[in-house]
């Protein structure tokens, strides 16, 4: 697989475009068992309440940009999870959705691997999860 180079960052306010196209889709929630947002507005509440997760957990889900382009591709997640879910507590959980237009080309792979390495390396866990079995 070529490397796509990726660009990670937070998310910021103006990621609100990028997510709304992502998170309006019904084709993106299909396995994700919640609904696609109705609003921008929606996008712009989740934007502020993962910022406050830097604050309070150091880290949160994360702006996916395809660095030759600066599109948007996803929100992705490194989330600190404090809330036992699947016979977990205070874990880390990896995860992402996709534009559908970036599917298949090899985006997810560069960022789990990125992400990967920045829960062990980085924040120095032993362990990471995918709480979501497909």
């Amino acid at each position: 697989m070529k490397k796509k180079d990726l660009i990670l960052r937070e998310l910021v306010a103006y990621d609100d475009i990028g997510m709304y196209q992502l998170d309006s889709n019904p084709e993106v929630h299909k396995y994700l068992g919640n609904k696609p947002v109705t609003n921008i507005e929606e996008c712009q509440q989740v934007i502020e309440m993962v910022r406050i997760q830097y604050i309070e957990n150091g880290i949160g889900r994360w702006a996916m940009i395809e660095k030759s382009s600066g599109d948007f591709i996803s929100w992705s997640l490194l989330k600190y999870m404090k809330e036992p879910i699947n016979h977990h507590v205070n874990f880390y959980e990896v995860g992402y959705r996709l534009r559908q237009e970036f599917l298949g080309k090899g985006f997810a792979t560069e960022y789990t691997k990125a992400s990967l390495k920045y829960a062990f390396e980085v924040l120095n866990s032993q362990e990471v999860y995918d709480i979501y079995p497909y």
